[in-house]
C-alpha cells in the first residue's frame, strides 16, 4: 500500500491566497495573498516556520505571481505589465505590456508568455515566436522539466462565459511542443485552475472540478492516462511541485 500523504500548514491568517511557488531548492515558499482585509502583497515563508515576511514590493491588488526561476528571479505582472525582480533584492524591472501569463524556461534563459492580440490569445516562446494562437482563452502555461513542451489550460471561446457570474464554460488541459504539435491530454473540466509538471516530466498534475464547484487533484500522463490523486471536502488548488516531490496546494472554504 502507498503511504498516506502528510499535510503541513504553511499560512495561519485569514484572507485569500492567489498564487504560490517554491523557491529554488524548495526551502522557502513565495505566495501572493491579501490578509485580514489588507491589499495583496507578495510574501516569503520559510518551510517549517509559521512566520511570513513581505517582499516589500508594495500593494499588488492587480498582480499575479507567475514564476520563479532557478537563479532566484520572480516573474510577476502588476496591472498586466510583465516584470521581474530578484529575490536577492533590488528594484523590479518592467519587461512587457499586456501580458496575461508567463513562465520561465527551466534554464531561466527566456520565458514563455500569453497575450491577447486583436482579440486572439497567443502563446509565444521565445517572445515574438507564436507557438499557438486561438480564439479560446489560454492560461497558466508551465514548462516541462526538459523544456521540450508547455502545458496550459484552454477554454471554449472567450466570450461572456468567462464572467464571474457565469462559470458554465469548460476547460481542456493541453500540451504543445516546440514544433507546434498540440495535444489535448484531458478535456471537459469545470473550474480548471492550477497545473504542474512532475519532476520527472512524465505527468501533469492539475486541480479541476468535473461537476459543481468542488475541485480535486488529478494526474494525467503524456499518453492521456488519468488518475485521481486527492479529493477533499473543500475545493483545492495546486500551485507547485518541488524536485523532491512535495506539493504546494491551498484549500478554500
Amino acid at each position: 500500500d502507498k503511504p498516506l500523504p502528510v499535510f503541513r500548514q504553511v499560512t495561519f491568517r485569514n484572507g485569500s491566497i492567489w498564487n504560490a511557488r517554491f523557491t529554488p531548492g524548495g526551502g522557502d515558499i513565495l505566495y501572493i495573498a491579501g490578509w485580514d482585509g489588507k491589499p495583496n502583497e507578495i510574501y516569503s515563508s520559510r518551510i517549517g516556520s509559521p512566520e511570513s515576511r513581505s517582499l516589500e514590493l508594495g500593494a499588488v491588488s492587480n498582480t499575479a505571481l507567475l514564476a520563479v526561476s532557478g537563479p532566484g528571479e520572480i516573474l510577476f505582472s502588476p496591472g498586466n505589465t510583465l516584470s521581474r525582480v530578484s529575490l536577492a533584492g533590488g528594484a523590479p524591472r518592467q519587461l512587457l505590456e499586456n501580458i496575461k501569463n508567463a513562465d520561465w524556461s527551466p534554464d531561466a534563459s527566456n520565458f514563455a508568455i500569453v497575450r491577447v492580440v486583436e482579440g486572439r490569445y497567443r502563446l509565444e516562446y521565445p517572445v515574438g515566436n507564436v507557438l499557438y494562437e486561438t480564439d479560446s482563452r489560454i492560461y497558466q502555461p508551465r514548462f516541462s522539466p526538459r523544456a521540450d513542451r508547455l502545458a496550459f489550460f484552454e477554454t471554449e471561446a472567450h466570450s461572456a462565459a468567462h464572467t464571474a457570474s457565469n462559470l458554465d464554460y469548460t476547460s481542456d488541459l493541453v500540451t504543445i511542443d516546440l514544433a507546434r504539435k498540440r495535444t489535448v491530454l484531458s478535456s471537459g473540466w469545470r473550474l480548471g485552475f492550477g497545473l504542474c509538471w512532475t519532476p520527472a516530466g512524465d505527468e501533469v498534475w492539475f486541480t479541476a472540478a468535473a461537476t459543481g464547484d468542488d475541485t480535486s487533484l488529478y494526474a494525467v500522463s503524456l499518453a492521456g492516462k488519468q488518475r485521481t490523486l486527492l479529493t477533499t471536502p473543500a475545493p483545492i488548488i495546486i500551485y507547485d511541485i518541488a524536485t523532491d516531490g512535495r506539493v504546494l496546494i491551498s484549500q478554500h472554504n
